[in-house]
């Protein structure tokens, strides 16, 4: 190989992992805006189910007159 083919190797590859890198970082900030995404619907989920559950109590003791 000539110096200018070691050459044009070397830095062939030095672009490549950089190329890497920056797909793996893109990838991963994906990956935790998709996490926080999912975080938040399951907390508001939760909530939901929370004040259902709390409004089915409230009927069970309207009915038995345990509440005004």
């Amino acid at each position: 190989m000539t110096p200018n083919e070691i050459q044009a190797l070397i830095v062939g590859l030095g672009m490549g992992g950089l190329i890497a890198n920056g797909t793996h970082a893109w990838l991963a900030g994906r990956d935790v805006s998709r996490a926080a995404t999912e975080a938040e619907t399951a907390h508001k989920r939760a909530a939901g189910d929370r004040y259902l559950v709390s409004m089915r109590l409230y009927r069970i003791q309207r009915k038995h007159g345990l509440v005004p």
